[in-house]
């Protein structure tokens, strides 16, 4: 867990930048200039590249469907929030929490505590769709943007209206860099994603993998490094 979060660590995306002196003519900021001017580019702007280090969004199911794979997760995002500085990472079932901080906490027997407290509902049912729809209204604007990797964790059994899912993922990929999808079932030899949930995610992820341990997982690290770039 600690050798994929390190990895991710060391990833960068390109970006260009506003920069007094850079190589590229930014030509929409040297136009956006030029109205003081009357529409002469007196003053030109320039644009420098530059590598970002990208946020990661983490959205893990933790329904009773999703039980044996769960706390495997979970010690995931806090190998990943211990290594990285721009990690975010959610629970849902029915409703969808905020864990950040108690992954975070230094002790991890008072971060499991924690974790307890929060996670009313563990193992219970799972609405995906209504889910995705509360992060993107309360959280989405403030932690996604055009450098955010988002990873969703989970089997798609979603007891909701499919496309609830759909919408809620279509505004997800909008906002975001990529949009990742893990579904440990995908390890088990014959599974087809045929479920309502998966067949309506689909079309809005960029990748599907599985991911049922850390040998699987391990397997889908280049994948998703890649799916990140």
């Amino acid at each position: 867990m600690r050798s994929f979060a390190r990895r991710l660590r060391r990833l960068r995306l390109r970006r260009e930048a506003t920069h007094h002196h850079g190589r590229r003519l930014d030509l929409q900021a040297t136009i956006r200039r030029s109205v003081a001017s009357g529409g002469t580019p007196m003053r030109l702007a320039w644009k420098e590249r530059r590598r970002v280090r990208p946020r990661l969004v983490l959205l893990v199911d933790v329904s009773r469907s999703m039980s044996p794979y769960s706390f495997f997760y979970m010690r995931l995002a806090r190998a990943l929030l211990g290594e990285l500085a721009d990690v975010h990472c959610f629970i849902f079932h029915t409703r969808i929490t905020d864990v950040g901080a108690a992954l975070s906490d230094p002790d991890p027997w008072r971060s499991q505590e924690r974790l307890h407290v929060l996670a009313i509902g563990w193992a219970g049912g799972t609405r995906i769709g209504d889910c995705l729809r509360e992060f993107n209204r309360d959280q989405g604007a403030r932690l996604v943007h055009s450098r955010t990797g988002v990873i969703v964790v989970s089997d798609g059994y979603d007891t909701g209206e499919p496309v609830r899912l759909a919408d809620a993922l279509a505004t997800l990929r909008r906002r975001s860099r990529r949009l990742v999808w893990l579904n440990p079932l995908l390890s088990r030899p014959g599974f087809s994603p045929e479920s309502r949930g998966m067949r309506a995610a689909m079309p809005h992820i960029d990748l599907l993998a599985g991911g049922a341990d850390l040998k699987s997982v391990e397997r889908v690290v280049p994948q998703v490094l890649q799916a990140l770039r």
